[in-house]
């Protein structure tokens, strides 16, 4: 028995090891009035890799409540003040266009998450939000939550973006 508390213990302690390890990077338009926004509608990024629906789904949930306590509120259908969608590279590096900040194509390494916001009056990226070892599918589903939840709470910390 306390060599099974032992390794899970250890378990823990490595997912734990690697959620404070994660880097988080925030891109954002200092012209947008992140205030105006106030719903929120999933796109599906073009370019994008397929992921595991395990992964694509705790995903979901977990930045779904994260904008939740940032106010912002989820619309299936009509119109909504934001676009979002995100990238993952899971399993190899993940190159994709980009056009905030003048342009160019990003290298999201393996393990990272990427989260997009758009302006849907503007069509324009106002919102990046990066993390790195985000996604680590080697570990068990209760460890890889663990994660990706403290991922994703990175992710949105610094949303939105204080006024200068």
């Amino acid at each position: 028995m306390k060599t099974i508390i032992g390794i899970t213990l250890a378990v823990l302690g490595f997912a734990a090891t690697i959620a404070s390890a994660q880097k988080v990077r925030n891109e954002y338009d200092t012209r947008t009035d992140f205030s105006k926004f106030k719903t929120y509608k999933w796109v599906e990024l073009p370019g994008g890799r397929k992921i595991d629906d395990w992964l694509a789904t705790n995903l979901t949930t977990a930045i779904q409540a994260g904008l939740a306590t940032k106010g912002l509120v989820k619309v299936d259908s009509g119109n909504a003040d934001l676009y979002i969608g995100y990238r993952v590279a899971a399993h190899e590096e993940e190159k994709f266009e980009t056009y905030i900040y003048g342009g160019g194509v990003m290298v999201l390494p393996i393990g990272s998450i990427a989260l997009d916001m758009y302006d849907m009056v503007s069509k324009q990226l106002v919102w990046r939000s990066t993390a790195s070892k985000a996604v680590e599918p080697n570990l068990k589903p209760k460890q890889r939550q663990q994660i990706v939840d403290e991922a994703v709470r990175k992710l949105l910390k610094a949303y939105p973006p204080k006024k200068k």
